[in-house]
């Protein structure tokens, strides 16, 4: 019969932690003495694993191996931690914008970056039949009952009830305030 090695069986003599490995113990008992022998002759900067210098030669290669493997996103980034990041503030965001346009996947968390990329796909985000000013999970929060959790400077001004439309009454009052300080907003459409 196969037997399995007890997991555990390699323990760090510093903190006790355990390792089925002895090769991740190893790994692990540098962090301890901080020893750090891989180094990058390019810039001089050193890891205590040689992964981790592996990893950040991209940096100076520009190779970009780690691709998002969303559907319908092309991008590619130099790390796995710059690719989980952007898989979670762009594809997994709670509460976030989604991008109307088809074949875009994006998600996007801030309203202004959202209505940016809005932009690029030639779309107005003020003619659009999308809520761009409500306030989405990640501006308000379900609990919420002031007008406090409404971001901005207007956010006083707007008689606002939690979990309400505000759209009409944020353009209108945006477009008042502009006027106030000499900006025409002709080019913005209702």
């Amino acid at each position: 019969m196969n037997q399995k090695k007890p997991i555990g069986q390699f323990v760090c003599p510093t903190c006790s932690k355990r390792f089925g490995r002895k090769g991740d113990l190893g790994r692990h008992e540098k962090l301890h003495t901080g020893a750090r022998p891989y180094v990058c002759s390019d810039c001089g900067k050193a890891f205590a694993q040689f992964s981790g210098l592996k990893t950040h030669l991209n940096v100076h290669t520009r190779v970009r191996p780690f691709a998002c493997n969303f559907e319908g996103c092309d991008k590619c980034f130099g790390d796995p931690s710059s690719r989980a990041r952007h898989r979670k503030e762009t594809h997994e965001r709670v509460g976030a914008f989604k991008c109307p346009f088809p074949k875009c996947k994006s998600s996007i968390k801030r309203r202004s970056a959202f209505t940016s990329h809005l932009r690029k796909h030639n779309l107005d985000p003020l003619t659009l039949d999308i809520d761009i000013f409500a306030p989405t999970q990640s501006q308000m929060s379900v609990k919420s009952t002031s007008r406090k959790s409404i971001r901005g400077s207007m956010a006083e001004s707007l008689p606002v009830q939690p979990h309400t439309v505000v759209k009409d009454q944020f353009r209108e009052e945006f477009y008042n305030r502009m006027s106030l300080h000499n900006f025409h907003p002709s080019f913005l459409k209702k």
